[in-house]
Formats: structure tokens, C-alpha cells, sequence
């Protein structure tokens, strides 16, 4: 490997076994559920079962977000809980990311764009498996720019801008902004050490 990249690859590499210890719940209405750090031998199923609410009372959320090298997109599904301190709650249904052009410059209101897309092509594809109304669906972005090409008509916008924005006005999903902080699809697209990924309760369940 060239020397400006070894050092890189090797501490992937060392960093590479604690992806082992992450936790996801099988049944996602789990009573209770946490995330709990698991040792060798130890197991990480949940116990704990509830029904299954009725889809016309859940949410889909869907997070939107470009970083350095790609974007990536996740969705969690909001369901009401019988807890008077917490009468919702939300779990990670699907994440993906996708790397980016290595080839050309993009602005960062662009970059934000095709993320917001990959939410929108996600949150579709689940609202239509789940049998979720289009009303109970909602795109975030943290990009202003990119929430404001998406309420403009098409001679308003550049080619390759319209063409992304007419995916998204085409859908008829609520698109919302939120603060970078309070975007879970940040995970996605920013190189972080993996222990802050493994067992992260704001990845697996959303922000509050």
C-alpha cells in the first residue's frame, strides 16, 4: 500500500474486530429496548414483546445527508407505546450509503440534494411495504439550500438540480429541516472511529 494510506488501512484494521459487539433487536417493538454492550458470550436478544401497533398510529422518518466521500440515508419507524413518560417511541428500520463522484466538484447544497433524494427512494419504497399513508411519511434534511430548490418551480432551477428536485416533488412527502446535531444519517457519511458507531442509541433510535 502507498505509506500515505497504510497507516489509515491499518488502523481500520485494529479498529475493524469491535464492529462484532453491535446490537440490533430482531423484533423492533420490543418492550424496554435499549442498547445494551455485549461481551463474548453474552446475549444481546430481547425479551420482551409488545403487538404490533396499528399502521394508520405509526410514523416513517426518513434522515438525508452527504459528507466527504458519499451520502446516505436512514429511515426509523415511530409507533406509540402504553408509557405516560414516553408515549412514542422509534427504531432504525434501514440504512444505506453510496459513495460519491471522485471525478468532479460539487457544491454542498448538490451534495445535500442527493441526499435528501436517497431519504426520499427509501422512504417510498418502505411507506409502500409497510402499507404507511403518504401523510405519516417525513423527509429531514439539514441543508436550507436544498430545502428551498425543493419548494421552487422547474424554470426557477438548473438541469441537474430540477431533475433531483422533480424525485422528490414527485413523491408528495413532507420534507422537513432539522439541525445537523439532531441528523442520525451523519453516521453515515462522516469517518468516525467504529466505537462511536457500535451499539449508538442515537443511530439505532433517532433523535428525540
Amino acid at each position: 500500500l502507498p505509506t500515505e494510506i497504510y497507516e489509515d488501512f491499518r488502523n481500520w484494521l485494529l479498529d475493524l474486530p469491535s464492529v462484532a459487539k453491535q446490537c440490533v433487536p430482531r423484533y423492533i417493538f420490543g418492550k424496554g429496548s435499549h442498547i445494551r454492550y455485549v461481551t463474548e458470550n453474552q446475549d444481546c436478544s430481547e425479551r420482551h414483546y409488545r403487538k404490533t401497533p396499528p399502521t394508520e398510529n405509526s410514523e416513517l422518518h426518513s434522515f438525508g445527508d452527504w459528507g466527504a466521500y458519499g451520502f446516505g440515508a436512514c429511515t426509523y419507524l415511530r409507533f406509540p407505546v402504553e408509557d405516560e413518560k414516553n408515549p412514542y417511541e422509534s427504531n432504525l428500520l434501514q440504512a444505506s450509503s453510496k459513495v460519491g463522484p471522485t471525478k468532479e466538484t460539487m457544491s454542498t447544497p448538490r451534495k445535500e440534494l442527493n441526499g435528501a433524494v436517497m431519504a426520499v427512494k427509501q422512504i417510498k419504497e418502505l411507506a409502500k411495504e409497510l402499507g404507511i399513508p403518504k401523510e405519516k411519511c417525513f423527509v429531514h434534511t439539514d441543508s436550507k439550500v436544498a430545502l428551498c430548490w425543493i419548494s421552487k418551480p422547474k424554470q426557477d432551477l438548473k438541469v441537474y438540480v430540477w431533475n433531483r428536485v422533480k424525485v422528490i416533488q414527485d413523491a408528495d412527502i413532507n420534507v422537513l429541516y432539522t439541525e445537523s446535531e439532531n441528523n442520525p444519517s451523519d453516521l453515515l457519511t462522516k469517518y468516525k472511529k467504529a466505537k462511536e458507531y457500535v451499539n449508538n442509541e442515537f443511530y439505532l433510535k433517532g433523535p428525540d
